[in-house]
């Protein structure tokens, strides 16, 4: 947010508008229904009312019937492609899950994350360094597969080198979250960047340069997750 600020201040970006309370209320209003899913999911699951896989069909029926009938942006008959559309993606994303349980279970088979965690023990005996080459890998990881991809994969790997240090598994799966996202944002991948890309129209080419600070930003806020504990582990602990 801060880059952003300064990148805005020093580019001269202003509102094409003066703020108004009445427009405010009104695009409130109009967005209300919209609001009201994540309240539906979160308050469904903690009341037992569902599952939290239950919990995504409730707000795919939900998103559906406030398209349809509130915001008027989704016909009938547009459905079936729609539903056409989801099938093809998420069969992929199975079919990339179902190798990811393979391999895992292959490492498991072979044994794999013990001798990792051997030669991390043995060659590299800090803690600070072990999460320093985690951050690396996972950079490396991200720019070939997804950030869910690369979770499923490095997880059964990393993680009981993780406890063999004696890290907190909360606060080693928020340094594994944080370096695999940067993924999403770095070629030859970069799923949002391409999406963003497909929305601004412009080139994934021209975004890459104006790109370079918030992937700064994001490396060194990885940093502070990983050396800076608290950060991760102070909410837990009061929650316990």
């Amino acid at each position: 947010m801060g880059l952003s600020y300064w990148i805005s201040m020093k580019r001269g970006y202003r509102s094409q508008e003066k703020f108004s309370m009445k427009k405010l209320s009104k695009s409130f209003i109009m967005a209300f229904p919209a609001l009201v899913m994540p309240i539906l999911i979160v308050g469904g699951m903690f009341t037992g009312a569902f599952t939290a896989t239950e919990g995504a069909s409730v707000a795919v029926v939900y998103g559906i019937l406030i398209s349809i009938l509130f915001y008027k942006g989704l016909k009938l008959n547009e459905i079936p492609a729609l539903l056409l559309k989801v099938c093809m993606t998420i069969g992929s994303i199975m079919l990339l899950i179902a190798f990811c349980k393979t391999f895992g279970w292959i490492l498991t088979a072979e044994r794999i994350p013990h001798a990792i965690s051997d030669f991390f023990l043995n060659n590299l005996p800090y803690q600070w360094l072990f999460l320093f080459n985690v951050i690396l890998v996972c950079l490396v990881i991200g720019t070939f597969l997804t950030p869910a991809a690369a979770t499923i994969i490095l997880t059964p790997i990393l993680a009981p080198v993780a406890k063999s240090f004696g890290i907190d598994p909360v606060h080693f799966g928020l340094v594994l979250v944080c370096a695999v996202a940067i993924g999403h944002v770095t070629p030859p991948v970069a799923l949002t960047l391409y999406i963003g890309s497909e929305i601004s129209g412009v080139p994934v080419s021209e975004l890459l340069k104006p790109l370079l600070p918030f992937w700064l930003i994001l490396f060194i806020l990885t940093l502070a997750v990983a050396y800076i504990p608290p950060l991760t582990l102070a909410l837990p602990a009061l929650l316990r």
